[in-house]
């Protein structure tokens, strides 16, 4: 396989640029991003260029943990730990690039199964717990990242891999960094499929909604008029296709809006 012309070398430089930030501010130092198609297609995306060359040559999609039907996946997170004892992909991502425990969290979608794989350092020995204590900043990157790489995906699953594949098993973060993550997430769009979005403002309401708010209550927080409040609840109800407020609360927290 010429794998140095598929999308995502070109690409990584933009997907780096896009993650440096939030895993600086974190502590972590391994992000990637890989989805199953349901028509048998797959993509692999990382900002570091030499991770994705070592993938190829060494042949890493062959027993990837991430590729197959929807129907394999029936959790929505994964640890490390989970993973086959002494699995190779962990193995030499530990050896060569200090990665230690991961976290995999998967998302559906119309058209297949996303995973967003986080990894922290070797050395850190409380992985499993930051990780658990910070999904919600985990979450919001997955929003933040679907938002800013949208061109990059869109262009990298033009040339999704169709490959034969065997043996497929089945500290608090500072102060500054936490004011790092926050304006990461100063979203304009929150997708919550490949096409459709809700609007910072519409999050904004649901969030304090969320919170037991009523829209009069909202709308003197933001400094709104209550029928600029009722409107764009009436937009989320719409796009989330939800017809009570109990409804679509729940369904922007599934979605990790709120």
């Amino acid at each position: 396989m010429r794998y140095e012309k598929y999308a995502a070398f070109a690409r990584a430089q933009d997907i780096q640029g896009i993650c440096e930030p939030f895993l600086e501010a974190l502590g972590l130092n391994f992000f990637q991003y890989c989805k199953s198609f349901s028509d048998g297609g797959w993509m692999v995306v990382n900002g570091n260029r030499q991770w994705l060359q070592d993938y190829f040559e060494r042949e890493f999609y062959r027993t990837s943990n991430f590729r197959g039907a929807p129907e394999d996946y029936p959790e929505q997170y994964l640890f490390s730990s989970s993973l086959t004892e002494g699995h190779e992909i962990a193995v030499f991502a530990k050896k060569q690039y200090g990665v230690g425990d991961t976290l995999t969290i998967r998302h559906f979608t119309e058209d297949g199964v996303e995973f967003f794989i986080f990894g922290a350092p070797v050395e850190r020995t409380d992985s499993v717990q930051f990780f658990l204590n910070h999904m919600d900043k985990l979450q919001q990157f997955m929003l933040y990242f679907f938002d800013r790489a949208r061109q990059a995906l869109s262009h990298i699953a033009m040339e999704k891999l169709y490959l034969p594949y065997d043996n497929f098993p089945h500290k608090e973060i500072s102060g500054d960094g936490m004011a790092n993550v926050k304006k990461l997430f100063n979203l304009k769009r929150f997708y919550f499929d490949s096409k459709q979005y809700l609007t910072h403002k519409e999050v904004e309401c649901l969030r304090w909604v969320g919170q037991g708010k009523s829209l009069t209550e909202v709308a003197m927080i933001l400094g709104n008029s209550e029928r600029t409040v009722e409107s764009h609840v009436s937009h989320a109800k719409e796009k989330l296709q939800c017809y009570k407020m109990t409804q679509l609360v729940l369904r922007a927290r599934e979605l990790g809006f709120i």
